[in-house]
């Protein structure tokens, strides 16, 4: 119960309901849904190239099953990620850097920087991502953005 020196206004009332009402909405068509769901369950369904390089990866993706244009998309990201891992970087940070800011070698160096200063300072790596973006890479203003949550 709620002490009442906080109550602002009486307790709205709710009906008691003998039977939860049924909908009356036609879904005799599911047809696109079906061909849908096969297609997903027959060729396994991907996930991002984000989640395969932080190493998440589907029970139903195998390597033969990707075609050769994801196939080349992934060894071109694979190479940019071993580009900057060879630097230094931990993977987790080349991949969000890269996602942000392409193959932009200053801004994936400034936002390497940003972030190891920024986790220095015991923020989290999601507080820290999100606040870079939302900030441009800008260090002072990310730090200030983090500072207000």
């Amino acid at each position: 119960l709620i002490n009442p020196a906080y109550r602002i206004s009486p307790p709205v009332s709710i009906p008691q309901l003998d039977e939860v009402p049924h909908h009356n909405l036609p879904f005799e068509d599911m047809e696109l849904e079906k061909e849908v769901i096969e297609e997903a369950e027959t060729t396994g369904a991907r996930l991002s190239a984000l989640d395969d390089l932080l190493g998440i990866a589907s029970a139903t993706t195998t390597a033969s099953d990707k075609d050769d244009d994801a196939a080349l998309k992934l060894d071109s990201w694979e190479t940019a990620i071993l580009k900057y891992t060879s630097k230094g970087l931990t993977r987790e940070v080349a991949a969000l850097a890269l996602s942000a800011f392409g193959e932009v070698d200053a801004q994936v160096d400034k936002f390497a920087q940003n972030f190891a200063q920024m986790e220095q300072l015991g923020f989290s790596k999601h507080q820290i991502t999100g606040a870079l973006l939302l900030e441009g890479n800008d260090l002072d203003r990310a730090i200030a953005r983090c500072c207000q949550d």
